[in-house]
C-alpha cells in the first residue's frame, strides 16, 4: 500500500507561509514516492464534535478515506524541508506505530513559564490523564516529557486500533474543561499525548531533527537547536505564515 504525507490549513492556504510550506512539501513526496494531500479545514472534523482549526491533524485517524495508506506522515503547514532533504522518513523509522517528536526544551522553560502553560499545569493535567490509565513519560529530572504535533507519523495498523480504542476527542475535551485546566491542554496535542501513553500503540520517539522548532522566547531571544543533521524546520514566530519566500527560505537554510 502507498504512503501519504498530509497536510492541513485553516481554509485555502493563502498566506505565504503556507503556499511555500505545501510547495516544498509536496515536493518532497514526490522525492521519496509518497502520496501528497492538503485538505483546508471545513466540516470533517465538526462530526468529531471539536474545533477543526485544532484537531484536523488527528483525522486520517477517523476518516475512514485516509484508510488504505500503510503510512501517513502528518505535517503542520509551518514546516519546511531543508534544502537537498533525500532521507525518506518512511524508510528512517520502518514498523513505526505511531511516533511524534520531543520539544526538548520545553520541560526546563516550562518549570520557569509565567504562561498558562507551564510546569504547574503540566502536572495537573498528567494527574488527570493518569486517572485514565494514561502514562506520560519523564526526563531524568523528573520532568514531563512534551511531544509536538507538527509531526506526527502514523501506520495503518495504528490508526484502526486508535478509532476503536482511543478517547473520544469531545469527551477529552470535555473532561480537560471540567477539571479547569488553560483551553491549550484541551487541543490536539495534549489530546494525542495522552492518548499515546494509553497502552494501546507502541509508541516512537522520533529523533526533534524531523521537527526543529524556531521561534521567540519569553525574553524575546530565538530558541534554534539545529544541527547539521536538521531535516524539517518548524517556523513558529508570530506572524511568520505572512512573511516572503526569501525571509523564510533565508531562516529554513540558515
Amino acid at each position: 500500500m502507498p504512503n501519504l504525507i498530509y497536510q492541513h490549513w485553516n481554509g485555502p492556504p493563502t498566506l505565504p507561509g503556507a503556499k511555500l510550506s505545501s510547495k516544498m512539501i509536496r515536493g518532497y513526496a514526490a522525492h521519496i514516492g509518497s502520496d501528497y494531500r492538503f485538505d483546508e479545514h471545513k466540516a470533517w472534523t465538526r462530526k468529531l464534535n471539536v474545533d477543526p482549526r485544532w484537531f484536523e491533524d488527528i483525522r486520517p485517524i477517523y476518516d475512514p478515506t485516509f484508510d488504505h495508506y500503510d503510512n501517513i506522515l502528518v505535517l503542520d503547514a509551518d514546516i519546511y524541508p531543508v534544502r537537498g532533504l533525500t532521507p525518506n522518513i518512511f524508510d528512517e523509522f520502518p514498523g513505526c506505530d505511531f511516533g511524534m517528536c520531543e520539544e526538548p526544551h520545553q520541560p526546563a522553560m516550562r518549570q520557569h513559564s509565567k504562561s498558562r502553560i507551564n510546569g504547574a499545569n503540566d502536572e495537573r493535567w498528567a494527574a488527570l490523564v493518569r486517572t485514565w490509565g494514561s502514562t506520560p513519560p519523564r526526563d531524568d529530572q523528573g520532568r514531563l516529557l512534551v511531544f509536538n504535533t507538527g509531526l506526527v507519523l502514523l501506520s495503518r495498523e495504528a490508526r484502526l486500533r486508535a478509532r476503536a480504542a482511543f478517547m473520544r476527542p469531545a469527551d477529552y475535551v470535555a473532561k480537560v474543561r471540567a477539571h479547569k485546566l488553560p483551553s491549550f491542554y484541551t487541543l490536539d496535542q495534549n489530546y494525542l499525548h495522552a492518548m499515546a501513553f494509553m497502552g494501546h500503540l507502541e509508541f516512537t520517539r522520533i529523533s526533534p531533527e524531523w521537527n526543529r522548532q524556531v521561534h521567540a522566547t519569553a525574553d524575546g531571544s530565538t530558541y534554534d537547536a539545529r544541527t547539521q543533521d536538521t531535516k524539517l524546520v518548524h517556523i513558529q514566530y508570530r506572524g511568520a505564515d505572512h512573511w516572503p519566500d526569501t525571509k523564510l527560505l533565508a531562516i529554513i537554510n540558515a
